[in-house]
């Protein structure tokens, strides 16, 4: 999965957050774990990329060239970030009604280290030695892009006294707050649909067609998606990028009924077993049945 597909899907939380903010699955320990097991790992793979093209950018033979490398990850670490602050704000509103969960807890450390993924990525875009490689304004020009869009996004959540402080500018998304207070329902549905083709497009003609990670991208998706009731899905349309892992949800909640379900029967005939060796029921049973 390419880091654009998960930045599709924080526009599809924007866009529904007033809906999907009461309909998240209370029982998400194991969503949580996912979330964060999955990002931690690409975490330390960005680092440790990031840390061998400073060493070959300080070391630079005229042979080799590791922007273009570089340029992949720097790019998967922007997109990233829309996720990243979306689901933070949003698990934050929902901790301020619900209380704390886990999943808001794991959600505040990963954008943390999202934000210390970006620094380390800016100072490599900034860094002398870049002009030697590859002028970084159009990397650069897509971190303006991103982050006027994610204050836009942000702007589409219901509490915005908490999403603010996950915007880029403060001032900016106020601005499209108050723009969004101004419409009415049929209007900000209106935007929303337009906002989200106009969106996708421009994902599609910034960004490059690697992707960095696209196993650690998709377990990420995977781990946001098990928190949200399969229901929410059909009803508000999926992005296609993510609708498949909207099916392995569907098949994943029906086999742990089933295992519920299993797990009860043999339970209920545990106890039935044990009470028929009790001297109470030994009892009853002789005299229903007596021994000739």
């Amino acid at each position: 999965m390419h880091a654009r597909e998960l930045a599709v899907l924080a526009s599809w939380l924007a866009f529904n957050s007033d809906s999907l903010m009461h309909s998240l699955e209370s029982k998400s320990s194991i969503a949580a774990q996912q979330y964060w097991t999955s990002f931690k790992c690409r975490m330390q793979r960005w680092m440790n990329d990031l840390r061998h093209f400073e060493m070959d950018a300080r070391n630079l033979e005229p042979e080799h060239n590791p922007w273009p490398a570089a340029k992949v990850v720097v790019e998967e670490i922007l997109l990233s970030e829309i996720l990243t602050r979306i689901w933070a704000a949003m698990m934050s509103s929902r901790e301020k009604y619900h209380g704390a969960e886990e999943m808001e807890a794991v959600a505040r450390n990963v954008h943390a280290s999202q934000v210390e993924a970006r620094n380390r990525a800016l100072r490599l875009m900034v860094a002398p030695h870049q002009c030697e490689l590859e002028s970084p304004m159009e990397i650069n020009g897509l971190r303006v892009h991103l982050e006027r869009w994610t204050d836009l996004l942000l702007a589409q959540l219901p509490n915005s006294e908490m999403a603010v402080r996950f915007a880029f500018d403060v001032r900016r998304m106020t601005d499209f707050t108050e723009e969004q207070s101004s419409l009415t329902k049929e209007e900000i549905r209106q935007n929303a649909r337009g906002y989200s083709r106009i969106f996708s497009d421009d994902l599609l003609n910034w960004t490059s067609r690697f992707a960095a990670n696209p196993s650690l991208n998709r377990e990420i998706a995977v781990g946001i998606i098990a928190c949200l009731e399969a229901d929410r899905f059909e009803f508000l349309g999926l992005p296609d990028a993510t609708y498949g892992l909207w099916i392995e949800k569907q098949g994943a909640d029906t086999q742990s009924l089933v295992d519920q379900l299993v797990r009860l029967e043999v339970e209920a005939g545990d106890c039935l077993l044990n009470m028929e060796n009790t001297p109470q029921a030994q009892s009853r049973i002789a005299r229903i049945n007596p021994q000739k």
